[in-house]
């Protein structure tokens, strides 16, 4: 590869092209004009903002897509905090967590695979999408009563498996009646910032409120769950 780049930059100096010259010169004549991104920056912050008062349910995604993150995300640091707490050795605690994500993976694939498509046909996917957000609840209802590790755990099961099998299938559907912009430019906005937003942002939350009013135990995260 190094020979054949030399040999690209010698064809390149004899008919006089060079790409670093050229790609100087095009930011140097884009300094002198005074010219900059930013207006094609502010028409797509504006384009987005009309598309998604145009679609009302890109927004509506967009704060499911948020709110689930935020709500597995809690459900993943209680379940590790509640896991140093019952099993103190390392060893067995990387053992657990590797079973808890193989199982994880496994019932995913049977429900995606097998199961999901027998109920697309039987079963309306609007009936689908309704008895989706009752699940989550169910299970911190649970945790609330006697929180445990296996209940907690499991709420954690519940939501992986969710999210991996059926929550990615349906809000891919979501897609297909919209329009070219909605599909593309919606899904990613949905996808990358709702998505890491609603992780991030949660961290960032919990890790501020560790500073302002000490460590979080298992029943504090308890309570910010439910």
């Amino acid at each position: 590869s190094m020979i054949l780049a030399d040999a690209a930059y010698g064809i390149s100096e004899i008919y006089n092209f060079d790409p670093a010259e050229d790609k100087k010169r095009k930011k140097k004549e884009k300094d002198e004009s005074g010219t900059s991104n930013t207006p094609k920056e502010m028409g797509l912050i504006a384009k987005t903002r009309d598309m998604f008062l145009r679609v009302p349910v890109l927004g509506a995604l967009f704060n499911e897509v948020v709110s689930f993150q935020s709500f597995a995300t809690l459900l993943n640091i209680w379940m590790v905090t509640m896991l140093k707490d019952v099993i103190s050795d390392d060893a067995e605690r990387a053992a657990w967590m590797g079973k808890f994500y193989s199982y994880v993976n496994g019932v995913s694939g049977t429900f995606q695979f097998v199961l999901l498509p027998i109920f697309l046909k039987r079963v309306d996917v609007k009936v689908i999408w309704r008895i989706l957000p009752f699940i989550p609840l169910c299970c911190i209802l649970s945790t609330q009563v006697h929180p445990s590790l296996n209940l907690v755990a499991f709420s954690f099961f519940a939501a992986k498996v969710m999210d991996y099998s059926i929550r990615n299938v349906l809000n891919e559907m979501i897609y297909v009646p919209l329009d070219f912009d909605s599909r593309y430019l919606g899904k990613e906005i949905i996808g990358v910032f709702g998505n890491r937003f609603g992780k991030s942002g949660i961290s960032l939350l919990l890790s501020g409120m560790g500073y302002a009013f000490g460590s979080f135990g298992t029943q504090e995260l308890s309570r910010l769950t439910a």
